[in-house]
């Protein structure tokens, strides 16, 4: 990747990273730790530019350099990281039991399945919308009607 790849990646990766507050010292259950690497927010951020360029409205061929709302990026590459939480979560699920108390441990897979699922919807629909726009911007220009047309062509007949 080229330099200037990275750096845009890199503030991509803070910008989710500060989206979902994950930062060491928000994290009370593992103190002075991240939950979310760099490698998986990376990931996300290119599932969902592989997504928005091939499933959502017209074919693109947008790159991290000129993805054209920054915004709709952070939301795909958020709600990835955590579906992503979510299956880890799921994978470490158990319970524990002391004596007459018992419990779950690692019990936030349901509530990184539900936020992944609503910033995920957010994406679709508001990628779908800049989609729909920019291609009504783009076609506007070109824009034929036949009314235009059959009015053009009584004018032309009257002036005969």
């Amino acid at each position: 990747m080229a330099t200037e790849n990275l750096t845009k990646l890199d503030t991509y990766v803070a910008l989710i990273r500060n989206y979902l507050a994950d930062y060491s010292e928000n994290n009370y259950l593992q103190p002075d730790k991240e939950e979310f690497t760099d490698g998986i927010i990376s990931q996300s951020i290119a599932m969902a530019l592989e997504i928005f360029n091939s499933c959502v409205g017209h074919l693109t061929k947008y790159t991290i350099e000129d993805f054209p709302v920054p915004t709709l990026l952070v939301f795909g590459g958020a709600g990835y990281t955590l579906y992503s939480g979510g299956v880890l979560q799921a994978r470490n699920h158990f319970s524990v039991s002391d004596g007459s108390t018992s419990g779950p441990i690692s019990e936030k897979t349901e509530l990184y399945k539900a936020w992944g699922q609503e910033l995920i919807n957010n994406f679709l629909t508001l990628s779908a919308k800049f989609k729909e726009a920019s291609n009504m911007e783009a076609g506007y220009a070109k824009f034929a009607s036949s009314y235009l047309l059959t009015h053009y062509n009584v004018r032309a007949r009257r002036l005969l």
